[in-house]
């Protein structure tokens, strides 16, 4: 875990550096989301999902017309790399008969793996079986003339199903969880997968509601895109937004500074909102630093689970190999996708399919303990935090005027209270991610209070000023856009590199079995 988190460092340093050139502080995440017009004419599309292994999502508009197209797995990307301009903007029918048609040429689509899955959600019933209606007679089209008869399905992959039941295993007391039906269950998953919405919250969402989510978010998301691609765009984005984060920050303490004499009682409101608003960022910026590199999906199996996988599946004659993805790796995601491909073709291993979601969790569990510990490296960087942060309140400390020192110390009463409570739990060796994900919510809604009353405490011309003073500061992050553009191009040119690779690796692989 170490190593791949040094190498999307790789990137992502050009851009630490110049932002601390820029701000002369360490700079921590700050949270972005993008907005969207839930229930807008826009946002009016129906979902379908095509998973031949690749998984494939379609967004179509009332005229089934493809409005987008994302590709969900590795498979998927690879199957679609160079080839979205042949599917957004066309008919439903000739975007299923150009995905048949790649399925079939990069060996996907075969005499073993002869099942598609599909799902059509949308709010409007009769909308729903038209279009279901419409992919099961285009799919009978383009599939007749192959040489094997091809099925298709209503039924979820192995992977939904094993997350589904645990979701509901961990949420006994909720009737809305309990009373899920999959469909519904695998549309509010990829909502929180993509879009900035908890698993929880999404399942209380319409379904339009839900697609919107996820159009929106797979909308913005290049068909390049590798999984090591997102880590390194994330990590680099974040940077970047908290260069302005910095710029802020230091806006509101000159602003606040310059308050101080003739305000003195109310301007150490931008020293707290600093103190708050550092440590939440800083601390957002690790959780997204460890969440980008301790995937539980993507996290490499040992051999060990991979023995037991094979020992549980009751499946004759397979093999490491048989489960490894395109890139030669073994993780749950790719071991899943392996397991869909089987019990969707092969009815005589239904019986065991319980037993193997079963054997799934339970790595899944193990799993998620080791992504969930942090190292001994991460627990620095915490210590870090709260070190500076102190620091910062030291600082303000002696730039308050004594009668109000009693006032700032109250206001930072639960940041201490927070910051004790994370060294208690990295001394005894039980602070996780988890717990770092609440104590940055805490520290975050914190800073949130501190901006209301600094906003409360401004006239109309004061606030006017301060964001002009911003928007000017804003105009010496130009060196720092540069920077990060540079390090998405160089992850694009990789990213592209790879996925070429491996979609040529696949046409002559299927070229030999021809001549063969």
């Amino acid at each position: 875990m170490k190593t791949n988190l040094k190498r999307i460092m790789v990137y992502a340093v050009p851009v630490v550096l110049g932002i601390a050139a820029l701000s002369g502080c360490n700079l921590g995440g700050g949270n972005t989301s993008s907005s969207t017009s839930i229930g807008s004419e826009e946002s009016k599309v129906s979902y379908v999902s095509l998973n031949i292994n690749p998984e494939i999502e379609l967004f179509v508009d009332g005229d089934e017309v493809v409005v987008n197209v994302y590709g969900v797995n590795e498979d998927a990307q690879v199957l679609l790399y160079e080839e979205e301009d042949n599917i957004e903007g066309k008919t439903l029918d000739e975007a299923i008969d150009k995905i048949i048609s790649l399925s079939v040429d990069m060996g996907f689509l075969n005499e073993e793996n002869h099942t598609i899955a599909t799902q059509v959600s949308t709010d409007d019933v009769d909308l729903k079986a038209k279009i279901q209606t419409d992919i099961d007679a285009q799919i009978s089209v383009s599939t007749k003339n192959l040489g094997f008869e091809v099925e298709t399905t209503l039924d979820q992959a192995f992977s939904t199903l094993r997350e589904f039941e645990a979701f509901k295993a961990e949420h006994p007391e909720s009737d809305v969880i309990q009373a899920l039906t999959i469909e519904e269950f695998k549309l509010a998953l990829r909502a929180s997968e993509e879009g900035d919405i908890s698993l929880e919250a999404a399942v209380l969402l319409d379904d339009s509601e839900l697609i919107d989510i996820i159009n929106t978010a797979t909308d913005e998301v290049a068909q390049f895109t590798t999984k090591t691609f997102e880590k390194i765009r994330a990590l680099a984005e974040q940077i970047y937004v908290n260069a302005e984060v910095a710029v802020v920050n230091l806006e509101y303490a000159k602003f606040y500074a310059s308050r101080m004499l003739t305000d003195p009682m109310t301007a150490y409101y931008g020293s707290m909102y600093q103190i708050y608003n550092l440590s939440s960022v800083t601390m957002d910026a690790l959780v997204k630093a460890i969440e980008a590199v301790q995937n539980l999906e993507s996290y490499e199996l040992d051999e060990d689970k991979i023995n037991e996988i094979i020992a549980a599946s009751g499946i004759e004659g397979l093999t490491k190999e048989d489960l490894q993805d395109l890139s030669g790796r073994v993780t749950i995601e790719s071991v899943e996708e392996y397991l869909n491909k089987v019990y969707k073709n092969v009815e005589e291993l239904e019986t065991s399919k319980e037993e193997m979601m079963n054997k799934m969790q339970e790595i899944a569990n193990e799993i998620k303990a080791e992504v969930n510990a942090l190292s001994e490296e991460h627990k620095e960087d915490i210590e870090d935090i709260l070190k500076r942060v102190e620091t910062t309140i030291s600082t303000a400390k002696l730039s308050i005027p004594p009668q109000y020192v009693s006032a700032f110390e109250e206001k930072i009463a639960a940041y201490e209270e927070i910051a004790a409570e994370i060294k208690t739990k990295i001394e005894s060796d039980e602070l996780t991610l988890d717990d770092l994900k609440e104590f940055r919510d805490e520290l975050k809604a914190k800073a949130e209070e501190c901006e209301k009353d600094i906003q409360d405490d401004l006239t109309d011309e004061e606030e006017a000023t301060l964001n002009a003073n911003i928007e000017k500061a804003k105009e010496g992050l130009a060196s720092i856009k540069a920077q990060y553009e540079q390090t998405l191009n160089a992850a694009e040119v990789e990213a592209k590199t790879h996925l070429g690779n491996l979609k040529d690796a696949l046409l002559n692989k299927k070229d030999e079995t021809v001549t063969e």
